[in-house]
Order: C-alpha cells, then structure tokens, then sequence
C-alpha cells in the first residue's frame, strides 16, 4: 500500500498514474491494470458519490488470472469477480467520497460507467411485433435487452436471462416475482356525473384493485381486498370454503372515498372513473374476459 504523510490543513496532491504503482495499479488512457504482486486499490477521483445515493456502476473485467476485483464505495462494496466479465454493481455509499476498485490479483478493467438511479423508477415498455407498436409496459427492469428470433434475451447485473415465451410460470424476473396490473377506464355518459357503485369482471382467478387504485374524476379513491369479494364461506370445523366468484364473476361495491371515511364518507362520483387492479397469484396465466362498473345519475345541484 502506498503511504502519504499530511500536515493538518494542508490538501495533498496525489498523481494517480505514477502512485497507483505503489498499490500494484497501472493506468494507460481509460484501462487499469493491477499486478498481484501487490494488494491495494486505486481511486477514480472524477466519480464523485454522495452519502445515501444509490448508484449504479457498470465495468467491463477485460482480464484476469489470479485473485480477484471488485468495487468499493464507503461503507459498500460490490460483488467479487474473478473472471472476465460485464458488471453491473448496484451500491449505496453510506459517506461522500470516490469510486475503488480494489484487487489483490492479475486483472485489467475498463469500460466505467456510472448512473445515479435514487430517485429513478425503471419502466420497460415491450413492442408487439404482430400490433405494431408499442403495447405494454413492464414492472421489470433489465441493464439490457435484444431479441433473436422469437426468443427475448436479458441482462441483469452481470448475469445473462433467457425469457421462457409459452411457460406456465408468469411474472418473475431475476428471482423476483410480481403481479400483473392492468388500468382500465370507465367513462360512460362522461358528459354527466355519474355514482359508481359495483365493479364486475369474468376471469379464470380473483383480482384486487392496487392501494388506493380506485380514483374518481373528483380526485375520490378506494381500495378493495380480497374478502371485499367473498359470496360465501363453508366449514365443517376443521377446513374452511371461501367462495368468490359465481360462474367466473367477481363482484365488490364499492367503499367510499379513503380520503374521508371508506364506511360513512362520500361514495365515489364523477365524470369518469379508472380502476387498477392486479393480480393475487401472479405465477398464473391471468384470463380476463370483461369487466364492467355499474353506476347511477347522481344529480348535484338540483331540487
């Protein structure tokens, strides 16, 4: 490791090209080098991070052969590599400070890019070659993606994804899995106001609507849950029947608006009304065949 001695208030200036020697590092234009003959790390002082950002940081290990190599951060590292590979590191920096790579081995890197994703909320949005558009956006959020023939392909931190099309296992992606959502809008007799009431869809499983997923044109909100369904419950003391559906129909009325009281506040009303509903088992081939909102006339202002 390389040693500095510093007078207090004093900054010292350090040439990372001829200092990096003394930690094993070399650098020649954008690649880095580390020899094992000694075990250190090198600083890229032009990633400047910030305490409780989350940061992404792809990096390219052109070689290696002993040892290994991996990204450092204060407070966080990344994960190890001990072969040639495409990184993606996903890190939070519990200080200020600077990116490092750290390695004790044989290895050349390059290839350094970094992404401040705090506030960042991946969206993949899939194009349907047979509409010819862009149709559907996705909960999933790969660092790449390309398609060969009729297969998709992925990667996600460093790890390549062969997407399975024709599976009976839906909705998860690099070990996580998620539900369907799907947003549908209601605006019937939109030039009047309307009550709402009932929602009704026919699909092969049960459906919920999102947290507060239910919104009004009037800005009114509601949820509804899975017993908001039940029709009707059989036990013989030891297993308990719960029965949603009658002949594949769902159907809940509606609560009232959260924002006052979902017992005793107003019901939800407006010129249009848009529903979010996902899915409770999301492993499974979701089929919905309809949905419908009953509503009535609510007349405001009349005697």
């Amino acid at each position: 490791m390389a040693q500095f001695t510093a007078v207090e208030n004093t900054p010292i200036t350090v040439n990372l090209v001829t200092q990096a020697n003394y930690t094993g590092w070399s650098v020649d234009g954008s690649f880095g080098t580390h020899s094992s003959c000694q075990s250190g790390a090198i600083t890229l002082t032009q990633y400047s991070l910030k305490a409780g950002h989350t940061y992404q940081v792809a990096w390219v290990v052109v070689s290696i052969s002993s040892g290994y190599v991996q990204l450092q951060v204060p407070g966080a590292t990344g994960v190890s590599q001990t072969g040639t590979a495409i990184v993606v590191d996903t890190v939070t920096p519990t200080s200020n400070g600077n990116l490092t790579f750290y390695s004790n081995g044989n290895c050349t890197i390059t290839g350094f890019s970094v992404q401040d994703i705090t506030n960042a909320i991946g969206t993949t949005i899939a194009y349907s070659a047979i509409n010819k558009k862009w149709s559907s956006f996705r909960t999933f959020y790969p660092d790449w993606g390309w398609s060969l023939y009729e297969n998709t392909i992925t990667a996600y931190n460093g790890q390549l994804y062969f997407h399975e099309n024709g599976t009976n296992s839906t909705n998860n992606f690099y070990g996580t899995s998620y539900q369907s959502i799907i947003a549908a809008v209601f605006n019937k007799n939109s030039e009047i106001v309307n009550s709402f009431d009932v929602l009704s869809y026919q699909a092969n499983m049960l459906l919920t609507s999102t947290q507060g997923g239910i919104v009004s044109s009037t800005g009114q909100q509601t949820t509804l849950i899975d017993t908001d369904f039940i029709k009707a419950c059989y036990t013989d003391g030891v297993t308990t029947v719960t029965v949603y559906q009658n002949d594949n129909v769902y159907s809940a009325s509606l609560l009232n608006d959260e924002n006052e009281d979902v017992i005793n506040g107003a019901n939800l009303r407006g010129n249009y009304i848009i529903v979010s509903m996902q899915t409770v088992d999301g492993s499974t081939i979701l089929k919905l065949y309809s949905m419908s909102m009953k509503h009535s006339r609510k007349f405001i202002g009349n005697r």
